[in-house]
């Protein structure tokens, strides 16, 4: 089964694979070097200057992350630009990374022991899942978004870059099977059937609401789990 970093045709690029020596237990990570940005639809080419050594340093940390059934992809980004960006003579730019499991029943068998999942994911969603209907568990292949923008203009080290983002990244798996079920216009519960199905009122087109870019495109406060830990 293969793992797209975002699921639309908008991603092109060389694509590139930084294993561990001992890869069995940790994240795979892969990463484009150069790629036609989601965000901004411009070319971002993360080989070379602050984006290159900023990769360089993240990619360790990711790596430690003890789940062998995970991919990261890793990509470049690109702010949009302002009014104010006018002026600048670089646009700002930093990475994004996608996340997603390869193995769905491994993903599904983690989301299950999950203790802490009654607290964050809609009771008939859990419901849905632990039936295993079929329109929830075709979720668990999706990915989910995390970025940042670098700015070492204003003095920003990779390790501060990190000790930001990664939190964020962290999160962001902490509550993927609420990402990814809830809130979708293409998924809704049948009372007929007791059931969740599919509506087919997705429109393939346009990028999914769970492939957008916390961190870039949109935020919010830290969640605070009490088995999330700083990985810096």
């Amino acid at each position: 089964m293969r793992i797209n970093a975002i699921n639309n045709n908008v991603y092109a690029g060389n694509k590139s694979q930084n294993t561990k020596k001992n890869p069995a237990f940790g994240a795979q990570v892969f990463f484009y070097k150069k790629i036609k940005d989601v965000i901004s639809n411009e070319v971002v080419d993360i080989t070379q200057g602050p984006l290159k050594e900023l990769t360089d340093n993240i990619i360790p940390y990711l790596q430690r992350l003890e789940d062998d059934n995970l991919i990261i992809t890793i990509s470049g980004a690109q702010k949009k630009p302002g009014f104010f960006d006018i002026f600048k003579s670089k646009p700002d730019q930093g990475l994004k990374f996608d996340l997603g499991y390869f193995d769905a029943k491994k993903f599904y068998n983690k989301i299950m022991s999950d203790r802490e999942l009654p607290k964050f994911l809609d009771p008939e969603f859990l419901k849905g899942l632990r039936r295993k209907d079929d329109a929830l568990m075709e979720t668990l292949t999706e990915t989910v978004g995390v970025g940042k923008i670098y700015r070492p203009d204003k003095g920003e080290t990779p390790k501060q870059y990190i000790a930001e983002v990664l939190p964020k990244l962290q999160e962001h798996l902490r509550i993927m099977p609420k990402l990814i079920t809830e809130g979708r216009q293409d998924i809704k519960f049948d009372p007929q059937i007791q059931r969740f199905t599919h509506t087919g009122q997705i429109d393939a087109s346009k990028r999914k609401p769970w492939n957008h870019y916390r961190g870039i495109e949109f935020d919010y406060p830290e969640i605070g789990f009490s088995d999330i830990k700083e990985v810096v």
